[in-house]
């Protein structure tokens, strides 16, 4: 299933223009459903404390190696969290589904028939080396990805025509082909690379020694395949900006590579690390015991969550001859026994998939009534 199509934006103020017939919106947060939950004038996340401490370190367990710091390398394996040493022109909540607000970017402006976008940057925006970030590292970063590193990123915006610098803080996209959909996530999600480290570098080939960032870690210390240590940038520039505040509050993060998960789990048990986050029914109940846990240095909690989560399922091709009789896919939906399998594989831990919006607002609970009913009973031979 493709992906959902973008419906809104919010806050945002339309400007129609005399030269053509399209409007010209400007925003400070992107949504794909409904309206932004925070304000122009939001102080924090619901979800953090803004008084947290900057305290401490936390260290994970990691499967495999690394070999490199080029998260978007052709080949080699990049250490773990490498990607995020780059900021991201807007951030994305923890409590929304899909809306972004304002982090390198600092306004948008586009055009509501999505043929063009503008992003103004932040002038405070800055690189670990001091360097500001400026519109002519978007206009580069899109140039690099376009032209060297992975191919699906050449797939997926190949709609976009260019990205090109208006002047040091403005950034414009203009597209082929009007898409809503990825003039927007161009917008949200694309992480800033410094033009002045990466312009007489290969962004294909893997990177031996850590690279320029502007995220709020810098890597501190690593031992090659084994461990990598990032350090909390004391004076991050995004450090007071809405969406940082109550954030990124470790003082340091450590990833520790184990070859193997038993391996790592075992690691834990001992105290080698400090937090799993548990996804094996079996693991989960039957090894979760030991003298750590007896002395309580170990908590095992089950921690009851509203994330909205992804939608599971097997889909059928029905253009092969197998799956093209709707009989044979009832067949094959009645033989899947999941209360049988709960039951006796996965330890009654599994619960079946409700809904495509599981844990959001938009998923439909108990039986239908008022303006849900209305709306349903022309469609009630249907379905």
């Amino acid at each position: 299933m493709g992906k959902l199509l973008r419906f809104a934006c919010a806050p945002a103020i339309l400007i129609y223009t005399v030269t053509s017939h399209a409007a010209v919106i400007e925003t400070t947060s992107l949504s794909g459903f409904g309206s932004a939950k925070y304000a122009d004038n939001f102080s924090h996340f619901d979800y953090v404390n803004p008084n947290a401490p900057k305290y401490g370190k936390i260290t994970y367990g990691q499967i495999g190696t690394f070999d490199n710091f080029n998260r978007y390398a052709s080949r080699g394996v990049a250490a773990a969290a490498t990607g995020e040493l780059y900021d991201s022109l807007m951030f994305k909540p923890s409590d929304e589904i899909d809306t972004y607000y304002p982090l390198i970017a600092e306004k948008i402006r586009y055009s509501d028939d999505f043929t063009w976008l503008e992003i103004d940057i932040n002038p405070n925006a800055r690189f670990h080396d001091g360097m500001p970030i400026t519109a002519h590292d978007v206009a580069f970063t899109f140039d690099k990805f376009m032209t060297e590193g992975v191919s699906q990123y050449r797939v997926y915006y190949g709609d976009i025509k260019s990205v090109t610098a208006v002047n040091d803080r403005t950034a414009r996209i203009d597209m082929k082909v009007p898409n809503r959909e990825k003039l927007f996530s161009f917008a949200q999600s694309s992480r800033i690379l410094p033009k002045h480290f990466w312009q007489d570098k290969n962004f294909s080939e893997p990177l031996s020694t850590p690279p320029v960032g502007s995220g709020p870690y810098k890597i501190a210390d690593f031992k090659s395949g084994q461990s990598v240590t990032y350090q909390l940038v004391e004076n991050y520039w995004a450090a007071d900006l809405p969406v940082s505040v109550g954030r990124n509050n470790f003082k340091q993060v450590q990833y520790d590579y184990y070859r193997d998960d038993t391996v790592m789990l075992e690691a834990f048990k001992a105290g080698e690390f400090d937090f799993r986050l548990e996804n094996s029914a079996k693991f989960w109940a039957n090894s979760y015991t030991g003298v750590n846990f007896d002395n309580g240095f170990i908590q095992k909690e089950e921690i009851a969550h509203q994330k909205p989560e992804n939608t599971q399922g097997f889909v059928f091709n029905i253009q092969t001859p197998t799956f093209s009789d709707v009989r044979v896919r009832e067949a094959l939906t009645y033989a899947m026994d999941f209360e049988w399998m709960n039951r006796n594989m996965f330890f009654g831990q599994y619960s079946r998939t409700r809904s495509y919006f599981q844990n959001t607002e938009y998923e439909a609970m108990g039986t239908p009534d008022g303006a849900e009913l209305k709306i349903l009973e022309p469609f009630k031979s249907q379905i």
